[in-house]
């Protein structure tokens, strides 16, 4: 029995949400291709046909992370009939809210890892999150009403983006950082408008 292209991507997408859920569980260190493996139900041997070690296989976990994340940030950013304040909320919660889930309190040993990670790939996707920002703000009302307080739609999407970090920096539960980001939000289209 041949296996389509289709079942071959589905299935390495399944085994990088595992892996995904794997290392955020025990870390990079103390996760095991065996338990990816088990997690995904697939064979070690079978990990090691989509991915040559632990190593590939997280960083294509994070950029899967990353990717999904921006998908859902676009999705968030672009609903018609929603305030800009209800869909900045819930893009940061789409992009840091979900990462401090998945991620758990302590994250160190993950964030350490991730250095090895190819060169700008964290820089990358954080000023493509931040243009998605600018983009929705500068088509909306706030735009105009911050324009006129002598700041731009990337002024707004930077001091929101710059909050966000700092409390995401602070191992907030994702409940927490939504009640701080929620905050900002408010505090910047309120103030703006």
């Amino acid at each position: 029995m041949e296996v389509s292209s289709t079942d071959h991507s589905d299935r390495r997408l399944r085994v990088l949400d595992a892996a995904v859920v794997t290392f955020s569980r025990y870390g990079f260190r103390k996760t095991s291709m065996d338990e990816v493996a088990r997690a995904a139900e697939i064979s070690r041997q079978g990990l090691y046909l989509y991915f040559r070690n632990k190593d590939d296989l997280f960083k294509e976990a994070v950029q899967k992370l990353l990717d999904d994340g921006l998908e859902t940030v676009e999705l968030t950013l672009s609903q018609m009939g929603v305030s800009i304040e209800d869909r900045l909320v819930a893009a940061m919660d789409a992009w840091f809210g979900r990462q401090l889930e998945v991620l758990g309190g302590d994250a160190t040993d993950l964030i350490e890892h991730s250095s090895a990670l190819p060169g700008d790939m964290f820089s990358r996707y954080c000023a493509a999150f931040q243009a998605r920002l600018e983009v929705a703000i500068s088509g909306s009302e706030l735009a105009q009403a911050v324009g006129r307080q002598g700041l731009s739609s990337a002024d707004v999407a930077e001091t929101l983006y710059r909050c966000a970090v700092g409390w995401k920096r602070a191992r907030l539960t994702r409940a927490e950082f939504l009640g701080r980001i929620t905050t900002a939000v408010r505090v910047v289209c309120r103030q703006g408008l």
